[in-house]
Formats: structure tokens, C-alpha cells, sequence
């Protein structure tokens, strides 16, 4: 049974333009694994209370852990908010838990976020705005650490997770000028440095 990371993945890959795969399922873990760790953006399919499911565009990263299924986001729903994927070896009490403080941590930066879980979607999400320090984390070059007492520790690579992100806020229509690349310096044409 493929996992909520799993469909993202999936989706992922068809945005990529993978050629014709198989079933998920029989991907290699380790390519998958290593595909994933850099961020991309792709529609992930979610459902609401009513069960009707809407497709939202989401920028995702899979933990650089090996053996980790584990998955950190950002999702447009209509505003922008951070996503938490538990991997597959999360524990059952997880169901039973409305919401969780979660440490997300760049070396010595660090901030708490309470998050909610969503058992329909198999996702962990708060809302994240333009100014939010996780969002400064997540757009640092990293390594992100995720913790949290009862997921215990994931570390993500951030590689890709600027264009991604920014690629979801400009989604939702929020501007956010940390997502906004530099311009590129053209060379001086005077010759001197």
C-alpha cells in the first residue's frame, strides 16, 4: 500500500517526465530515495472532509536518511503551509494526536511549530506566511533537522528547495522576497575587478 509520500512521489516523478514506470512499488527504494532528496515542486492530491479530493500544487523533499521514508513540504490549499509526511515506521499513536511541536533546526537557528495532523491525508500542516522563520530555514542550504517527541529526529538536504517553495507561494499569490532569486551580476565590461 503506497503511502501519502508515495502519491506525491508518484506525481513527482510524472512531472519530471520520467518515461513509463512501473508501479511505484517496484522502483527501487535507493532510487527513489535519491530522487526525491532534491526538492521539486508537483501537484499532490488531497481530500477534503467531503472526500472530494483537489489537487494542490506542493514543493517536497525526502529525508537524506537512508531507509527513511519520511517527507518535509510547502502547499498551496489556498494559503501557504508547511507539511510534515510521517514516514512508514511512525508510530501508531500518531492517530491518536491532534497536533505536535515539531523543532525545525538549521545548525544553531531553530524554531517550534505546532502542527495538526490531518489522518484523512496522512500529514502533519500549519500555516506559514511570508515572514515565518521556518520559512528562512527551509531557504538557508540546510541540512534541516525536524524533531519533534513523538517522530523523534529527520534531516532533510534543502538542494532545489528555493525554486520549489517559490514556486508555491507564487501559486498562492504571496509574495515572499526570500524566495525571490538575486539578480545575476553581469561582469564589468570595463575589465576591472
Amino acid at each position: 500500500m503506497l503511502g501519502r509520500f508515495g502519491k506525491a512521489f508518484a506525481l513527482a516523478v510524472l512531472v519530471l517526465g520520467s518515461a513509463s514506470l512501473g508501479p511505484l512499488a517496484t522502483v527501487a527504494p535507493a532510487l527513489a530515495q535519491s530522487a526525491c532528496m532534491r526538492w521539486n515542486a508537483a501537484g499532490e492530491q488531497d481530500f477534503s472532509r467531503a472526500r472530494v479530493s483537489k489537487t494542490n500544487l506542493t514543493a517536497t523533499a525526502c529525508s537524506s536518511t537512508t531507509d527513511d521514508s519520511t517527507a518535509v513540504g510547502v502547499q498551496c490549499p489556498g494559503r501557504p503551509q508547511i507539511r510534515y509526511y510521517p514516514g512508514g515506521d511512525a508510530p501508531a499513536a500518531i492517530a491518536n494526536r491532534t497536533s505536535v511541536a515539531m523543532t525545525f533546526a538549521v545548525g544553531d537557528d531553530a524554531t517550534v511549530k505546532t502542527m495538526r495532523y490531518d489522518a484523512l491525508n496522512g500529514v502533519f500542516s500549519a500555516p506559514i506566511s511570508a515572514t515565518d522563520p521556518v520559512l528562512s530555514l527551509l531557504v538557508s542550504g540546510g541540512p534541516l533537522d525536524v524533531t519533534s517527541d513523538l517522530l523523534g529526529a529527520h534531516r532533510f538536504r534543502l538542494i532545489g528547495s528555493t525554486t520549489a517553495i517559490g514556486a508555491v507561494f507564487a501559486a498562492c499569490r504571496v509574495n515572499a522576497a526570500i524566495l525571490t532569486p538575486l539578480p545575476r551580476r553581469r561582469p564589468d565590461s570595463s575589465g576591472d575587478q
